[in-house]
């Protein structure tokens, strides 16, 4: 699962209210396990540019070189000093170009795959506890569908694991996932 935020550019703010947003995006993007950058290659770097791949060297990182249908401006030089050692793929939010090769880069670089010593998934013990609470409704649910009986029960096992999910998350939404799920069958009868 992955939460993207959209953050501008790193320009100079100029109004208060900008300030306050490129500090929240800048304490985001600090904060985050990784960073999607995207460069404009239809047109030259400039300093915001040369800020960015700065201010993030450390983090990990995949580079995107969007507007690929336009005429490419970006020389590669600048391309191999803005990225650095991180992977790059070329793109066209607009035309649709190269977005699914862009997914499966995001997963293969950023999904539980890429993790390694250095970036081991670490829980706390409420964490686990309310997994594996999932887990457990879940085996229930699906034992009791099977039977072909008693379906609000199961929507009930469904609810808990969907609230233990949100405790999880910060967000708990079981009753629109329930009407969902459940919107074609007749429960209770």
């Amino acid at each position: 699962v992955f939460h993207l935020v959209d953050m501008a550019g790193l320009g100079k703010p100029t109004n208060p209210v900008e300030t306050k947003g490129l500090a929240r995006g800048r304490k985001i993007a600090g904060d985050a396990d990784g960073l999607l950058i995207v460069l404009d290659g239809s047109r030259q770097a400039g300093e915001d540019d040369k800020r960015l791949a700065r201010r993030y060297q450390g983090k990990k990182a995949l580079v995107v070189l969007n507007k690929n249908d336009l005429p490419r401006k970006l020389s590669p030089e600048m391309l191999r000093e803005l990225a650095g050692s991180r992977p790059v793929v070329e793109a066209s939010a607009l035309k649709g170009h190269n977005i699914d090769e862009l997914r499966s880069r995001i997963r293969a670089h950023f999904g539980p795959a890429s993790l390694d010593q250095e970036h081991d998934l670490v829980l706390h013990a409420w964490q686990k506890n309310a997994l594996e609470g999932v887990l457990e409704a879940l085996r229930k649910a699906r034992k009791i569908l099977q039977s072909g009986r008693y379906e609000e029960i199961a929507a009930e096992e469904i609810r808990t694991a969907l609230s233990l999910l949100g405790e999880l998350t910060g967000e708990v939404g079981a009753g629109e996932i329930l009407d969902e799920i459940f919107g074609r069958f007749c429960v209770g009868k």
